[in-house]
């Protein structure tokens, strides 16, 4: 037996307690034969598929499409941009109007540089004194630009003073520095030569305690007729000559020593007079 004899077919009591209300047969037309008046035609089963269809593409276009109305109404139009709108001018001063300027009227769109009214004061010397002050303002700035370049001429000649002051000072220092440098090499050589002075007087001095004993020593000899009275001088003259030199010796070393504080204190002189 077929599945359809088998739905066509009366059912028993114990198979129809097995089925459930919601299984496929328990709607069946076999089963519930009214169920053939309730069911919707093949045409209107296309109908509905094919508005179904065209819901999906109309939400679809409106998803994706740009969103747009349009209306119909009266009144002004105010731009999104602020520097596009309608811009109200007001006049920084007070005065009144004394003209208007071509082409101005309400709403009119002006351009740069045109002339909306003519606002005059209402005193009518006002502009007078603002030309008045204009012109006391430029000659300031005139009389200020002549000081200027009068100061920049000042300066000018100032750096010149200072450039040739400085060279003076350049010059001034090298010759301060080669001052320097002469006395000290004057004062050097005064040093050795109080040195050279100071060591003949050593020698002489040492060399008159001989010459002396020398003298005394042939002094007694020829009292004793041991030696000539000729020789005696010799001794005698040589002694003499002895301290000849130390005394000549000792000026002369006084006259280094003399001379070396003189070359100090004439370098001390001649650095503060290159300082001045």
């Amino acid at each position: 037996m077929t599945a359809k004899q088998h739905l066509d077919s009366p059912a028993s009591l114990p198979e129809q307690q097995r089925w459930s209300m919601l299984s496929p047969v328990a709607y069946s037309e076999s089963s519930m034969p009214t169920l053939r008046l309730a069911r919707s035609s093949r045409l209107a089963r296309k109908i509905a598929k094919t508005l179904f269809g065209l819901l999906v593409v109309t939400i679809v276009l409106m998803v994706f499409a740009p969103w747009q109305q349009s209306v119909t109404v009266t009144g002004d139009v105010l731009a999104f941009s602020p520097d596009q709108r309608q811009q109200v001018i007001q006049a920084t001063i007070k005065g009144r109007i004394a003209r208007w300027g071509d082409q101005i009227y309400e709403n009119a769109r002006v351009k740069k540089g045109q002339v909306i009214a003519e606002i005059r004061d209402l005193d009518e010397s006002y502009a007078a004194r603002l030309d008045l002050q204009l012109m006391n303002s430029r000659q300031a700035v005139a009389a200020a630009g002549q000081q200027i370049e009068a100061n920049k001429r000042a300066l000018a000649a100032t750096e010149t003073i200072v450039e040739s002051y400085q060279l003076q000072v350049s010059a001034f220092e090298t010759v301060k520095r080669e001052t320097i440098a002469a006395q000290d090499a004057y004062i050097e050589m005064a040093a050795k030569k109080v040195q050279g002075e100071q060591q003949k007087l050593v020698e002489y001095q040492v060399a008159l305690p001989q010459l002396q004993a020398e003298y005394d020593r042939m002094k007694t000899l020829q009292s004793e007729n041991n030696i000539s009275l000729q020789k005696l001088q010799e001794v005698n003259r040589k002694y003499k000559e002895a301290t000849s030199k130390f005394k000549g010796a000792e000026f002369y070393y006084g006259a280094a020593q003399d001379e070396l504080s003189g070359k100090k204190s004439e370098r001390t002189a001649k650095v503060e007079k290159a300082q001045a």
